[in-house]
């Protein structure tokens, strides 16, 4: 136990981290990316598009991936 003249050591806290807020995010974007891959066989073209998103609240990024085909006789889509 403790000695007569000596006062009780003091313990540390355990150490909590942060509690992060829930917000409600607020998506700004940062570019798109986009690629056209030739098939090995005909003409046709696999499209591929990749939308880059952050949060200005938290910085969370996300990235949003279209994926789709375009054939020699169609135009390209809507989403392209």
């Amino acid at each position: 136990m403790y000695k007569e003249n000596e006062p009780p050591k003091e313990t540390k806290p355990k150490y909590e981290p942060p509690v992060q807020k829930v917000h409600e995010h607020k998506w700004i974007h940062m570019g798109t990316d986009k690629q056209e891959d030739p098939f090995p066989y005909g003409y046709n073209r696999g499209l591929t598009r990749k939308d880059q998103f952050f949060c200005e609240k938290c910085l969370e990024r996300k990235t949003i991936v279209k994926k789709g085909t375009k054939y020699i006789n169609e135009d390209y889509p809507d989403w392209w």
